[in-house]
């Protein structure tokens, strides 16, 4: 790799903007590295500041905060690039980069990349326990809780990162011996202004790779412009291909294939689905150019017992089953949780609602109106949800959404004679009434078990 000189940070005055998780773990990086740093924030961070950081300056971050003076400025990826200040400090010629452009200067561990719409949580997650299985040391970082600075220097044999547009956009050094882009579908847009500018974040992960990996179903993660890396695909349908260099996997109801060999039987995982064996070929497909024995790979696959938050089941009484899947942040994600209830033919109830983010509803709106049979809502953005031609109820709260869904499903369990699935599947981000998606997934699991044991008392 073409490690670039990481003391050049040594003595440059350099703004941080924002100090949550990733802005404190490039702050012990940035002052590690001998620079000026200056913190902004729009929290009061006098009383705030860890104590291995108060050699920083503390700054209150407003719309008119002036950067100008500065050799180059970190940002967070909550921060929005497109705001007047940041614009301002760009025009100057000067760098705005991100924690992952820290990383990939100093990085010389091979590394994983992995971006997406969707799935990109669970991919990363099984693809670093499989390479751990398979005897290496690796670490797991980026979107995905951890800071990439921190797995810096810790003698891993390789380096998985779970990336965000947020991130891409704040990088140009990353040179990832595989990059992958899961799919891409509407979503944050109202931050990048556009769903060409969301897409080309994406593809950016290609940029340095030496292997890339792409969805053949999903033109918008093909590789075009990147002719000099080998490629490998995953998808729905098969297609021959001979080349070592360029393997095709696909799937069907027996399992995940490449050409005439099954890799990895549907018989010996416990309840999969359609998506989840997609996200089994990417890891399959990595584990292939890293030259890991796929019989331990496979074993690590069928082991596996999924993310938190996502299609998650809290609970399964009399017939009726509730579903955690607060991780659905987008519409596409969304979509991909109804589709499993749909092959296992479940009546379904919905809950959704949130911040949109400005994103397309109108694909998931038709997949509503057609295998949706009530939908409850809640949230800034739930009249988005009320046209859809499926009965509705608003609620204020997610006890409320827990308590409309109780009394609903046991009438439309006796109406449909068909089990019935109670699915929090929000499509739109958890901020506008809840800390993080997990605050929201943990309060309806609550919620749940709260009144299941209303229920049940005597």
């Amino acid at each position: 790799m073409n490690v670039q000189d990481s003391h050049q940070y040594c003595n440059q005055h350099i703004a941080l903007i924002g100090y949550g998780v990733t802005g404190k773990a490039c702050a012990d990086y940035l002052l590690a590295k001998g620079a000026n740093l200056a913190i902004f924030d729009k929290a009061d961070l006098s009383k705030q500041l860890s104590e291995n950081h108060q050699q920083a300056s503390t700054h209150k971050l407003h719309e008119q905060s002036d950067l100008n003076a500065f050799d180059q400025v970190v940002v967070s990826p909550g921060v929005n690039l497109c705001q007047a200040f940041i614009q301002k400090f760009k025009a100057t010629g000067k760098p705005v980069i991100g924690d992952i452009e820290l990383f990939a200067v100093e990085n010389t561990c091979p590394v994983i990349a992995v971006t997406g719409s969707n799935g990109k949580s669970t991919v990363v997650d099984m693809l670093s326990k499989a390479i751990a299985a398979a005897g290496f040391k690796v670490g797991l970082g980026g979107n995905f809780g951890r800071s990439a600075l921190t797995l810096l220097d810790q003698g891993f044999d390789y380096i998985v990162l779970e990336l965000s547009s947020f991130q891409l956009e704040s990088t140009h050094s990353l040179q990832p011996k595989i990059a992958c882009v899961l799919n891409v579908s509407p979503d944050h847009i109202d931050r990048h202004g556009s769903m060409q500018a969301y897409t080309d974040a994406k593809l950016s992960i290609y940029n340095k790779a030496d292997h890339v990996i792409y969805n053949r179903d999903d033109e918008k993660t093909f590789p075009l412009k990147y002719t000099n890396q080998t490629q490998a695909s995953f998808g729905l349908q098969q297609i021959h291909s001979e080349s070592a260099t360029a393997p095709s996997l696909f799937q069907n109801a027996e399992g995940i294939w490449i050409n005439t060999n099954l890799l990895l039987s549907a018989a010996k995982i416990d309840n999969v689905n359609q998506h989840q064996l997609l996200n089994m070929q990417v890891v399959l497909a990595c584990a292939m150019h890293l030259q890991l024995p796929l019989q331990t790979v496979v074993k690590s696959l069928s082991a596996y017992s999924g993310l938190a938050h996502r299609f998650e089941r809290v609970l399964l009484e009399q017939g009726v089953e509730w579903i955690n899947d607060s991780k659905a942040t987008n519409p596409g994600a969304c979509i991909a949780a109804l589709e499993s209830l749909v092959s296992k033919n479940k009546a379904i109830i919905l809950i959704a609602g949130g911040d949109s983010k400005g994103a397309d509803l109108s694909e998931l709106t038709s997949f509503i109106n057609q295998h949706v049979s009530l939908l409850i809502l809640m949230g800034k953005d739930k009249h988005l949800f009320t046209h859809t031609g499926v009965d509705f109820k608003l609620a204020n709260n997610i006890s409320q959404c827990v308590e409309f869904a109780q009394t609903a499903a046991y009438d439309l369990k006796l109406s449909e004679e068909r089990d019935v699935a109670v699915l929090l599947s929000p499509a739109c981000a958890s901020i506008d009434m809840f800390d993080n998606y997990q605050h929201r997934g943990n309060e309806f699991a609550q919620a749940v078990n709260v009144l299941a044991k209303e229920v049940v008392s005597p």
